[in-house]
């Protein structure tokens, strides 16, 4: 059977992008926060010392209110990096570690 569809093609031809520093070796079981663009595409790189769970919270208003993501927590059983790709509508992002002995290195690429 053929199903027609009716589309519309846009050409983007340039695309806004920011990126940060969250946290640089250190550590971050107090929790760390960004404030991000209205992002739609943003990828999280962390880098650990040892063993730790990262927790990751979103918000979409501002930081009245906060949403544990499904992906967290970011468990990490040895020293290591990990990059995750997010594609939720959020303008705040806040990391928790549950070990304060263990540094964290967390950078936040956006694309608005």
């Amino acid at each position: 059977m053929v199903v027609n569809t009716f589309s519309e093609e846009t050409n983007i031809s340039e695309r806004a992008s920011g990126q940060g520093q969250l946290a640089d070796a250190e550590d971050i079981s107090g929790g760390v926060e960004a404030r991000t663009s209205d992002t739609r595409s943003t990828t999280l790189y962390l880098s650990v010392d040892g063993a730790v769970n990262i927790t990751v919270e979103v918000s979409p208003d501002g930081g009245e209110t906060w949403y544990v993501l499904p992906e967290s927590p970011l468990k990490f059983s040895a020293k290591g990096d990990d990059a995750i790709h997010f594609r939720y509508d959020f303008n705040r992002l806040r990391l928790e570690s549950d070990d304060g002995t263990v540094d964290v290195t967390a950078q936040l690429r956006e694309v608005v």
